[in-house]
This record gives C-alpha cells, sequence and structure tokens, in this order.
C-alpha cells in the first residue's frame, strides 16, 4: 500500500513538473520595467492575465485594452502572443527567462532591443488614472516665482468621471466640461475643454486615495500646482 502510494505521489509530481513547463506563463503578470535600446518606457499599471487554455486579457490599471490567445514553447524558451483585434505584430515571438523575481521577455523591434520585466500579482494593479477618477475639492493653488499662482485660479470642485468626461464645478455658476486623457507611459492627465478657444492643459499627477497633486507642465500652467482632496458629496 505503502508503495503503491509513494508511486503515485511520484507519479503526480512528474505530471505538475511537465504542466509547469508546458505553463509556466500563467497567472496575472504586472510590467515592472520596459527598455527599448537606452531607453526606459515602463507603461503605467500594464498588466497581463494568462489563462491555462491559451487566451490572454491585457490592461492598465482597472481598464483592459488587449485579448487574444497565447503559446510557448518550453524547448525554445519562446512565447508568441496574438492579439484578436489589434493589428498583426511584425516582431515575432519573445524569448522569455524566468527569474526569482518573475520574468523577462526580450526580442527585437525596429533594430532595438525590448527588454520586458514582468512579476506576479494577486490582483490588478491600480494606476493614477483609476485613483484620479471621483469628485474633488480644490484645497490651494501654489506656484513658481516665475507662474506666479496669484495669475491662476480654479474652480473649487473637479469631478472626473470614468468615462473620460470631467465637470470643472463652482456651486451658482456653469459648469465647465470637457474630455480628460491619460498618457500610458507617464503619469499625465490632459483635459481638453469643450468650450472652443479654451486651451487644452496637461498636467503631471500625484494620485493617491484621498489626496491629488497636478503639477502643470503646458505653457499656460506651466508650474503651477493644485492640491486637492477626495470629495465625496454632491457640491452645493
Amino acid at each position: 500500500m505503502i508503495k503503491r502510494t509513494l508511486f503515485f505521489l511520484l507519479l503526480l509530481s512528474l505530471s505538475t513538473i511537465s504542466w509547469s513547463q508546458e505553463r509556466p506563463l500563467v497567472g496575472l503578470w504586472e510590467v515592472t520595467q520596459v527598455t527599448v535600446g537606452d531607453r526606459v518606457m515602463t507603461p503605467v499599471a500594464k498588466w497581463y492575465h494568462m489563462t491555462e487554455d491559451g487566451r490572454y486579457t491585457a490592461g492598465n490599471g482597472w481598464l483592459r485594452n488587449g485579448v487574444g490567445t497565447w503559446s510557448y514553447d518550453a524547448e525554445t524558451g519562446m512565447l508568441s502572443p496574438k492579439a484578436d483585434l489589434d493589428l498583426i505584430d511584425p516582431a515575432g515571438p519573445f524569448t522569455v527567462t524566468f527569474g526569482e523575481e518573475g520574468m523577462i521577455w526580450q526580442r527585437e523591434e525596429d533594430g532595438m532591443a525590448v527588454t520586458v520585466h514582468l512579476e506576479l500579482r494577486d490582483e490588478l494593479p491600480k494606476g493614477p488614472s483609476d485613483r484620479i477618477v471621483g469628485m474633488w475639492k480644490l484645497e490651494g493653488i501654489t506656484a513658481e516665482a516665475e507662474a506666479g499662482a496669484e495669475n491662476h485660479s480654479a474652480d473649487p470642485y473637479i469631478h472626473i468621471r470614468w468615462d473620460r468626461i470631467y465637470r470643472s464645478i463652482n456651486p451658482g455658476a456653469p459648469n465647465t466640461t470637457g474630455y480628460w486623457h491619460f498618457n500610458g507611459h507617464r503619469p499625465e492627465v490632459t483635459f481638453l475643454p469643450h468650450t472652443e478657444g479654451e486651451p487644452a492643459e496637461t498636467w503631471e499627477v500625484d494620485a493617491q486615495d484621498e489626496a491629488l497633486i497636478l503639477t502643470g507642465i503646458s505653457d499656460t500652467n506651466r508650474g503651477v500646482h493644485r492640491m486637492y482632496q477626495r470629495y465625496r458629496e454632491w457640491p452645493q
């Protein structure tokens, strides 16, 4: 009986090793660094979820923006992802290596070496584009000397919606609305007003769950800092 049990456990361990060699990529992976040539070009909160049936989903933060299939050759260490709806990838498969901190994808794109570092995660990474969604109350404005805080003002509230619409709110006055766009590689948001003639402005984002700091980087707001606190009621 003991011999049979040991034999069964041996077979189970061998089958587990075989499966892990064929499917070592299964899981939720966050991209922690991307280098293209000598430049670091890490996307914000990028992730891939690889499932046992050879499917994957991909996204940034809480936004899913890609689905497809993947195949992995354990003998050559080559990974071949194929998107369902996107353009055909001309760069070919990645060479995959594994280490203590995760895995590395490598290949050449347009004559430059591309290296992608990934680590396993238990849940989707939350990026600044997820944290800025909600109602925010303006707490203060500061500016570098050349910008002059006295030359800049803002409505006391801003509502940043999940559908990429924002509403600048001053109770008792008409609201200003527009679109907001978040950069995929840097923590930067651009507000594009619906009002004709109003300039689009880009801000560097420092977003926490309850606090938000916007630092202007456009010509019209450079050096201006807006400090907000999350607000959980509709302004009256």
